[in-house]
């Protein structure tokens, strides 16, 4: 991983604002919040062989534990049960999964598991939504689309952008948010109680959706500072919502109109620059959670934030400089050690492995 990224936030400094289009991402988020709900009040299933389904199926439900001594249980056994199913995490190095799971046919995906979360209390109700809302069991690192109309990540519709995806997934939280879901199922319909497919449809995956439009307002922002296309396919909704796709289509070219040739550093930018939804900035999705990360998961999140080193080198680029030297040589010098790596050429199809160190010896030789 890009070690010298995380650092940024200490240079980051915030002030820009977008009064124009407060409307519009307040609304992108009311609207993420009500087609949520209308999968959580759904009954449709993904199929019983999904990798996430596989991942809850490998523990036990212990019904007379508290959920503390669950949770723990769950994480003392959460990297071999991700290994099992070819997950990549601290302790073992995975892969990309046999089939996209997330985003559909012609995507690579790359998961890997994690535990970010050490609580005191861990409450999950029906009533909270089994703590899906505030603590999501999955992150979306990046994907490739640049469309940003709303989306559920199900894999079941063909890609109409292709590339890679790395998300993140906290076993431990995914199988107590479970266990939950489950307990109330057999309480309220013991005669026809849902299990996981049900759970993962209806709660996992939707949860994913204010991930997924923010990094595809980036990419949005990327492609066309890279003067790369973009996609406006839309997915028809099942739901009927205020459609703000053409206003975020113009921030993006609002950003790109202030700070294309705008001096700054690295950390200004990424504080400055918005994403889809209210009060989220750039900075908020290249920044990690608390993650151990040993060389057996840093190679996939490298990967991850390739696309941020290349979006903050090329809007630099367009200026006389911000004062960057010192983090572009960091992040140079942490391009170069990856390059010398050869572990993209173990892990992933050589068709990618071509197109990342292509992107990467470019950079490299800036």
């Amino acid at each position: 991983m890009f070690t010298t990224l995380q650092k940024l936030h200490t240079a980051s400094t915030g002030g820009y604002t977008y009064p124009g289009f407060e409307v519009a991402r307040l609304g992108t988020r009311e609207n993420v919040k009500r087609f949520t709900e209308f999968f959580q009040n759904s009954h449709f299933a993904v199929t019983s062989n999904h990798l996430l389904v596989k991942l809850i199926e490998s523990v036990p439900i212990e019904h007379g534990n508290d959920v503390r001594k669950y949770f723990d249980s769950v994480t003392d056994v959460a990297y071999e049960i991700a290994s099992a199913v070819g997950v990549c995490s601290p302790a073992y190095r995975g892969g990309v999964t046999n089939k996209p799971w997330l985003y559909g046919t012609g995507n690579t995906e790359i998961p890997v598991a994690i535990n970010d979360y050490n609580k005191e209390e861990l409450e999950f109700t029906a009533e909270n939504q089994y703590g899906i809302t505030e603590f999501p069991p999955l992150r979306l690192l990046t994907h490739p689309i640049t469309s940003v109309g709303l989306d559920i990540p199900d894999g079941r519709t063909p890609a109409t952008e292709k590339g890679l995806v790395v998300y993140l997934i906290d076993i431990p939280l995914l199988c107590t948010q479970y266990r939950a879901f489950r307990l109330k199922q057999l309480e309220t319909q013991p005669d026809a109680p849902e299990g996981p497919t049900h759970f993962v449809n209806r709660f996992v995956l939707p949860s994913l959706m204010a991930d997924h439009l923010n990094i595809a307002f980036f990419n949005r922002l990327n492609a066309l500072l890279q003067q790369r296309p973009v996609s406006d396919v839309v997915r028809r909704l099942p739901v009927g919502l205020p459609n703000y796709n053409e206003k975020l289509r113009q921030l993006c070219e609002e950003v790109l109109d202030r700070f294309v040739g705008y001096k700054s550093n690295f950390g200004g930018y990424l504080a400055n620059i918005p994403l889809a939804l209210n009060n989220e900035r750039l900075l908020d999705l290249v920044r990690l959670p608390n993650l151990f990360v040993t060389k057996q998961v840093s190679w996939a999140l490298f990967i991850a934030q390739l696309p941020y080193v290349d979006f903050l080198f090329t809007l630099d680029d367009t200026s006389d400089g911000g004062g960057n030297d010192t983090y572009r040589n960091l992040l140079l010098r942490e391009l170069k050690i990856a390059l010398r790596d050869g572990v993209f050429k173990q892990r992933l199809p050589k068709t990618l492995v071509d197109e990342l160190e292509t992107t990467m010896q470019i950079l490299a030789a800036q």
